[in-house]
């Protein structure tokens, strides 16, 4: 790891039953700014919740990404909910 980034807390992942919550420490380019010294994530378990889940926290913030399938395989998106957290969403089929 660079320098800077030695200090820094790449991924931490809490789990509470199907509840699975990812979060980094890495700041964006444009530096250190409210709201963007962590990124959370939701693993969701369909496709609707991802839905429900990336329209409810994206009322009155800003949808970075709309939900699209990855080259993976996945629907993910990201966005940045009105109190100026970043969200990361992805959900992916068992197969």
């Amino acid at each position: 790891m660079p320098g800077p980034y030695k200090q820094c807390i790449v991924h931490a992942t809490l789990i509470k039953d199907n509840l699975i919550l990812m979060a980094s420490d890495l700041p964006y380019e444009q530096g250190l700014i409210k709201g963007n010294s962590i990124s959370l994530m939701l693993h969701c378990n369909n496709e609707s919740e991802i839905i429900e889940f990336y329209e409810k926290l994206s009322e009155g913030g800003i949808k970075i990404q709309f939900l699209s399938k990855t080259y993976w395989g996945a629907l993910a998106g990201n966005l940045i909910d009105k109190f100026g957290n970043h969200w990361m969403l992805h959900f992916q089929e068992n197969n």
